[in-house]
């Protein structure tokens, strides 16, 4: 195993255990703590926000040289359009109210992608698709 392998696996390790570690924090703090009622909607979005931001550049992080061009796009088109959805749906909640599946729906996603499944998913991809040396 080389250098650039170690350290390629130690980025992805590193990130993985970060991640887990704010999902697991977002989880027990925000939403089965009597945090979610003591603070103001506009702080808990403000720390989903900062949440989604953090998982997002992790993955930057961790894959931004070492997967593909394409696979890198998939990373970030995932991550902006499940944004802009949940600025949508959060605009369309504010004017008009939300309908309690849609809300469902958003807040599962918005889960899914603080989570570490994208990450995992992203790096199986990246390894089944990187070139192997034969010796």
């Amino acid at each position: 195993m080389t250098r650039a392998d170690n350290k390629r696996q130690l980025f992805f390790f590193v990130g993985l255990l970060s991640i887990i570690i704010l999902y697991s924090l977002y989880n027990v703090w925000l939403v089965t703590a009597e945090y979610m009622d003591a603070t103001s909607k506009w702080v808990r979005h403000v720390i989903r926000f900062v949440v989604f931001l953090v998982v997002y550049g992790m993955g930057v992080f961790a894959f931004r040289k070492r997967c593909p061009d394409w696979l890198m796009q998939i990373w970030h088109s995932l991550y902006a359009l499940v944004a802009v959805l949940l600025v949508l749906m959060g605009i369309l909640g504010w004017f008009t109210g939300i309908p309690p599946f849609l809300l469902h729906m958003g807040t599962s996603l918005y889960e899914f992608l603080i989570s570490p499944v994208p990450y995992v998913v992203m790096a199986i991809i990246n390894r089944k698709m990187a070139p192997t040396t034969t010796g």
